[in-house]
């Protein structure tokens, strides 16, 4: 009586075109596995292998109309035949699907083809086939708002499946993961351990660094992510692994993310991850750009050194990496060794005017007068009409007074007629006016003038010692 009921029910949704109710999509399921009895291809009746030689035979054509009658046959006798009968009926209703603008009938094709899909686990799966990103996607496809389904098909995804799971679907299962979350109000922790899987996951294969930020730009998007939260998870997690870098990782990006870089905790961490990656991947450019940009954030100036170093000798043709080490140099005093990498920089691409420019400040406070105005010209030769260097040179004139003669004497004096004539061609720049105002007081009186021999105001006057140039000759104010 059982098998006669069973049939019945079958056949009448198989005659209604397998047109379920959302409701009903598991029971037809059920309906379905216990129609598949298990019996081989070679074991059925001729008449069976018939039916669905006829089947497959328009299926395989794409004549799904004409194989339409001998699949709702086939399927009510022997749906386990083949793996075709299952997955050739959702091919069948997925055409009937598109070929109806009826909303009702749309989703009453789509309980079927899901039903039809569910049944494929047990019905044709052999092994560990469980057709579960197959299921998947047919949920995703014709039922996305079935959250809770979804959820649990993804758990059991990444169960069967762990490292080999599709990458196209960790920010699908996160964010089913958070609508879910969202309505139970389970307080987010199961979407913490859907993001600690994708993170494991993303951070093993180097290609999927862009899916696991953005992860954490939905988990941020969706509240999952304030800065409390963040620091403190991350407190608690490096306390518990304080040696796991892929743990500590995690909490570097964290702590970046609520902007904590400032904190010993950051500091601590980041300098520990950067220690590891120089010792462990001196070699890869990337795990040392990784290390630097560590480094920097923690403030730790050797750190950042050793990394820029090992990465010049890696891409000596880095513009960025030849401007960082210029700058090391320069701060520990190697005048000589910063200006060879800033020349390096400015061949490679760098901002010739604002480089000389910065090579003319540091010969400037290394107290080489001369080499500060070579390359405070060049840097006006790259930019004309630049201000700066045309102060700096100003400045490098005016403070030459010691050099250039004893005391407040004449040749102490003049060097300011220079000075002034350099920061009259900024026009009304600010920064000159202050200082010719300034420096005026320091210019010989009129007296003075007259009585050298061969000056005049207003003439021309060769300035001596290192500046060996005219200068327009002016009175004391």
């Amino acid at each position: 009586m059982r098998n006669y009921i069973t049939s019945a029910f079958v056949l009448l949704f198989i005659a209604q075109g397998l047109l379920a109710q959302k409701s009903q999509v598991d029971s037809i399921a059920d309906e379905l596995r216990q129609r598949c009895s298990g019996i081989t291809y070679e074991d059925q009746p001729q008449n069976i292998k018939d039916t669905f030689a006829f089947f497959v035979t328009r299926y395989k054509n794409k004549d799904f109309e004409g194989a339409y009658p001998f699949w709702k046959s086939i399927v009510s006798l022997a749906p386990d035949i083949q793996p075709s009968v299952l997955q050739g009926g959702v091919e069948i209703m997925q055409a009937r699907y598109k070929g109806t603008d009826d909303p009702a009938l749309k989703t009453k094709i789509a309980d079927t083809i899901l039903a039809l899909s569910e049944s494929m686990s047990t019905c044709v799966g052999k092994g560990s086939n469980s057709y579960i990103e197959y299921r998947v996607y047919q949920w995703y496809t014709y039922r996305s708002t079935a959250k809770s389904k979804l959820n649990d098909l993804f758990e059991q995804y990444y169960r069967e499946k762990g490292s080999e799971m599709n990458s196209q679907w960790f920010l699908v299962w996160l964010t089913t993961a958070m609508a879910v979350d969202k309505k139970s109000g389970t307080g987010g922790d199961p979407v913490w351990e859907v993001y600690d899987i994708i993170d494991q996951l993303c951070r093993d294969k180097e290609s999927l660094a862009q899916t696991n930020e953005k992860a954490l730009g939905y988990m941020k998007q969706y509240k999952y992510l304030d800065s409390t939260q963040l620091v403190k998870r991350s407190a608690i997690m490096y306390s518990e692994s304080p040696e796991d870098y892929t743990v500590m990782r995690k909490c570097a990006r964290f702590l970046q993310l609520s902007n904590a870089t400032d904190s010993k905790l950051f500091k601590e961490i980041a300098i520990k991850i950067a220690d590891n990656e120089l010792a462990l991947h001196s070699d890869s450019m990337a795990s040392l750009q990784y290390a630097f940009n560590l480094y920097k954030q923690a403030d730790h100036t050797n750190g950042i050194r050793i990394a820029a170093e090992k990465m010049f000798e890696l891409d000596p043709n880095s513009m960025e990496i030849a401007m960082y080490l210029a700058q090391f140099k320069a701060s520990s005093g190697k005048v000589k060794e910063a200006v060879e990498l800033y020349n390096m920089a400015i061949q490679q691409g760098g901002d010739r005017a604002s480089i000389n420019y910065t090579i003319a400040q540091l010969y400037q406070s290394s107290g080489n007068f001369s080499q500060a105005r070579s390359y405070a010209e060049k840097a006006l030769a790259a930019r004309p009409g630049w201000a700066e260097p045309h102060i700096l040179i100003g400045r490098l004139y005016a403070s030459s007074g010691s050099q250039c003669g004893e005391g407040t004497g004449w040749e102490s004096q003049v060097v300011v007629w220079a000075a002034i004539d350099e920061w009259l061609k900024v026009g009304d720049n600010a920064e000159a006016q202050k200082l010719i105002k300034q420096y005026e007081k320091f210019l010989p009186t009129s007296q003075e003038i007259f009585m050298k021999d061969g000056v005049s105001n207003g003439g021309k006057y060769f300035v001596p010692c290192w500046i060996k140039r005219e200068a327009t000759v002016r009175p004391r104010p």
